[in-house]
């Protein structure tokens, strides 16, 4: 049986949360290895809204997505403009994502996915579960 070393870039966790303005939804997206325990370093990876729960394609919301300010830790390197921006986490493998939506009560039903930054599954994507009004509240 092969072991796999504890602190290798393995998965990706999503942990959405509504925004406290009926406008936002922060979804947090960690790092982890092959033991569920966060990666305690900074990683560069896409990440992206889709309508797929494959996470196959951009999602057709057309609202923006912008980076949580909780402090200078969290980094967009490049924006797309069309819902896929490449970010680099804190020191502690952690990315917060604020999703907005411009009208209350018209929240999308929307996906957020990620490609796995490193280790055995680098490239693979990783999806959240559906987002939805619940998480914009």
């Amino acid at each position: 049986m092969v072991q796999i070393p504890e602190g290798v870039a393995r998965y990706l966790t999503f942990s959405p949360a509504a925004g406290g303005a009926s406008t936002h939804s922060y979804v947090t997206i960690q790092v982890v290895d092959a033991y569920g325990k966060a990666v305690k370093e900074s990683f560069i990876f896409w990440v992206w809204l889709s309508n797929a729960a494959t996470g196959i394609g951009l999602s057709s919301y057309s609202d923006a997505m912008a980076v949580i300010t909780y402090g200078a830790d969290f980094i967009v390197i490049a924006n797309t403009g069309v819902n896929l921006i490449l970010v680099q986490t804190d020191a502690n493998g952690k990315y917060v994502l604020d999703i907005t939506e411009g009208t209350t009560g018209d929240q999308p039903k929307i996906y957020v996915a990620a490609t796995i930054p490193g280790g055995p599954n680098a490239g693979r994507i990783t999806v959240s579960r559906i987002l939805t009004a619940a998480d914009f509240t």
